[in-house]
């Protein structure tokens, strides 16, 4: 029976793969924030499920996409900071669209350590409630 390949024989992936990747990907939002919760990348499915373009968001901060009592209560400082000490969270709730339309969302946020900074991975699912 074939072993399972060592981590040393795994097939990587190249940042141009990664890209082509995210890219395709138009039923998932997915995006990078910076330590202080900006936006730093967009995909085509974050445009299709939030409304935004990318030079609309990118440097905004995250918290947009919260409802207002939301924000008030510092739920978007908490998701980053549970995300910074768990390494992952995951949540459902409402999030706001470009255009002020609520939609529900399932939301995976991933802590990614890196050379540059501290960042986040976002997801959400765009099913409506």
């Amino acid at each position: 029976m074939p072993s399972a390949p060592s981590s040393s024989r795994r097939p990587t992936l190249s940042a141009e793969d990664a890209q082509l990747l995210i890219e395709s990907v138009v039923d998932y939002a997915i995006f990078l924030l910076s330590a202080e919760g900006n936006v730093e990348t967009w995909n085509p499915g974050a445009r299709r499920i939030k409304g935004y373009e990318a030079d609309e968001i990118i440097g905004q901060h995250f918290s947009k996409f919260f409802l207002p009592e939301d924000v008030a209560n510092g739920v978007p400082e908490k998701e980053l900071a549970a995300t910074r000490e768990a390494g992952r969270t995951e949540a459902e709730g409402w999030r706001i669209r470009k255009d002020g339309s609520r939609f529900w969302a399932n939301v995976i946020m991933t802590a990614l350590y890196d050379r540059r900074c501290t960042a986040w991975l976002r997801q959400a699912d765009a099913r409506s409630h």
